[in-house]
């Protein structure tokens, strides 16, 4: 599963996207206007027997119906590109920082 954010002039779409059947199984839509802010730094995931490294994140807080507390937030992934190769991110300084 895949997830795909698209920005327009006055909103921004969060989709997800089977690569298997190759089509958008469900999206949602943000006006601009309901953003109330963009927050980006590294995001700890723990998981029950072993430490992971901080991920670099970027979370979308936004209102619905006027109330707040809602959020998209999306990582970084632990692969880069390199002449449209995808190479796996081995330590902290190939990260983009």
């Amino acid at each position: 599963m895949d997830i795909i954010l698209v920005l327009t002039r006055d909103s921004y779409y969060v989709a997800q996207y089977d690569e298997e059947a190759d089509q958008i199984l469900h999206y949602e839509r943000v006006s601009l206007i309901d953003l109330e802010k963009i927050e980006m730094g590294p995001h700890t995931c723990q998981a029950m027997f072993k430490q992971s490294r901080p991920h670099q994140c970027i979370r979308f807080n936004y209102l619905v119906d006027g109330q707040g507390g809602y959020f998209h937030m999306l990582r970084s992934m632990n692969i880069r590109f390199f002449n449209n190769m995808a190479i796996p991110i081995k330590s902290d300084e190939e990260t983009v920082g």
